[in-house]
């Protein structure tokens, strides 16, 4: 586990865009055990939506949560084999690694706020986004900067998704079914846009 999230890393407060919208604060429980994330702090992390309404100016969480690390690896359990070596490559052929990789070395001021305006993936402008996906690796109330955070366009989940198989596809879809306890507004959701912990 160590390897697949490394906790090793400059540690920030973590951006008010990623707490808990309810509260303000950091999250306190996992979204599927119910682990309490902060007494003592243990390593956990953070996933939301959010719609950006161009045409108003205004952004909208449309879901957010925590999870501990080990159920964090459960979810990633469901993607299978052939699906993670499909979003492995997409990732290599997208990604400048070594620049994210210089950022997070020299500990650029802006580094953190530079990751969650870009998708990591297209480089576009969340501006430019109707909707994108955030994640983040945290512990307490701190976040770790290293791979995470990073902020995905939906349309690129859309092309990530396309490239699933349909064994993954059906695990997923049981998989929050089961775990989550999902209205029906959010289960259509995760059904359109799988989560990617990569």
């Amino acid at each position: 586990m160590d390897q697949m999230w490394p906790l090793e890393g400059q540690r920030v407060s973590i951006p008010d865009v990623l707490l808990d919208e309810d509260t303000g604060k950091s999250f306190t429980n996992c979204r599927m055990c119910h682990l309490d994330l902060q007494s003592p702090p243990v390593p956990y992390m953070v996933e939301k939506v959010i719609r950006h309404n161009k045409s108003l100016n205004l952004r909208e969480e449309l879901f957010g949560y925590a999870i501990c690390l080990e159920c964090a690896e459960e979810m990633k359990g469901q993607i299978s084999k052939e699906s993670m070596e499909v979003i492995q490559e997409f990732i290599s052929k997208n990604v400048d690694l070594q620049k994210r990789m210089e950022a997070i070395f020299f500990q650029r001021d802006n580094h953190v706020e530079e990751v969650l305006s870009n998708c990591m993936l297209s480089g576009q402008s969340v501006e430019a986004a109707e909707e994108y996906q955030m994640a983040a690796l945290c512990d307490g109330d701190k976040m770790i900067v290293g791979m995470w955070p990073y902020v995905i366009d939906s349309s690129v989940i859309g092309q990530l998704t396309e490239l699933l198989s349909p064994e993954t596809l059906g695990n997923m879809d049981d998989f929050y079914g089961q775990n989550f306890g999902l209205p029906p507004e959010w289960a259509d959701l995760f059904k359109e846009r799988p989560v990617f912990w990569i």
